[in-house]
């Protein structure tokens, strides 16, 4: 007679994928976890803008000549995007690859501060309106379009992975992708990254499903935090609001959270919380000087503390 034990202990895995870190905390075998990477590492095969291989580059490349038929997923989660970007008036926008990419070229090895005539030149070409989606295909109407789903693709494969974590019997796990966050079934502890220091700036617990999004001035930047990554599709300038956006969501999956982080880092404050409140968010901001404001962060979990 032979059984199987019941996973009764939490097993751990990171690995690097989409320029950050994966870690993945659940009860289940090991061979789920590698499984769930591999799935991972599928999906950035795909989304990557940086391998000439992937669906998006294949998009990039050919969808201002002929309408281009993609897999379901990819289809889906332009949907999605285009849905946050109407809600956003624009303010995340996939289409924004003429700026991050082509102008500044973040994630290259020679990234560059763009002058301002190469800044007005470019958003000329970033419209989220010149994406055509019709019956599973995907179509430009501008020949220097360029997507970049950098804003939203590190959510979506939480989402993905998190489904097959689901799908494979795993009743509790914390998934983390960069400051991506989806944790459901247990109780945990997720920590806030102190943006001016290689420290926590505080921590709080989370329990049942949730999903966290933080975006930060530090996590990738030219020269100086005042030129980071987070970058304005109206006008090419970088975000100057805010050190740190931390959102807090019960509802919203991670792939719509990172979206809204993405809009809300460049909100002013008045504008930001409006936003929140009409999507049921809460939120941590912390501005240039690190002074800080919450709305509902409390309510939203079990503890919060300021380290």
């Amino acid at each position: 007679m032979s059984f199987k034990l019941p996973h009764l202990f939490y097993k751990t895995l990171q690995a690097p994928l989409m320029s950050t870190t994966l870690g993945i905390k659940a009860k289940c075998p090991q061979s789920v976890l590698d499984e769930a990477l591999a799935l991972g590492q599928q999906i950035e095969s795909q989304l990557s803008v940086y391998k000439t291989s992937s669906q998006l580059s294949h998009l990039n490349q050919h969808a201002a000549n002929k309408a281009i038929t993609v897999n379901k997923k990819l289809y889906a989660l332009l949907e999605d995007a285009l849905q946050v970007s109407q809600e956003t008036a624009g303010a995340f926008d996939i289409t924004i690859g003429a700026l991050t990419q082509q102008s500044y070229k973040f994630g290259h090895a020679l990234p560059t501060l763009p002058n301002r005539n190469t800044l007005k030149k470019a958003v000329q070409n970033v419209s989220y309106k010149d994406v055509i989606l019709k019956e599973g295909t995907i179509s430009f109407n501008n020949a220097k379009t360029s997507l970049d789903l950098g804003g939203i693709g590190k959510g979506y494969a939480v989402d993905e992975i998190k489904r097959f974590l689901q799908s494979q019997g795993v009743k509790s796990a914390l998934i983390s992708l960069g400051g991506e966050i989806a944790a459901y079934g247990g109780k945990y502890t997720v920590g806030i990254a102190h943006p001016r220091a290689p420290k926590l700036y505080g921590y709080f617990e989370v329990s049942g499903e949730t999903y966290v999004s933080t975006s930060g001035d530090y996590e990738r930047y030219i020269k100086d935090y005042d030129h980071n990554h987070i970058i304005d599709p109206k006008n090419g300038l970088s975000s100057s609001c805010y050190a740190s956006l931390t959102l807090i969501s019960k509802s919203s999956n991670a792939t719509f959270l990172d979206a809204y982080n993405t809009a809300m880092f460049l909100m002013d404050e008045a504008a930001l919380e409006k936003f929140a409140q009409e999507k049921g968010l809460a939120y941590l901001r912390l501005d240039k000087n690190l002074n800080e404001v919450q709305k509902g962060v409390e309510e939203s979990t079990t503890k919060y503390v300021k380290l």
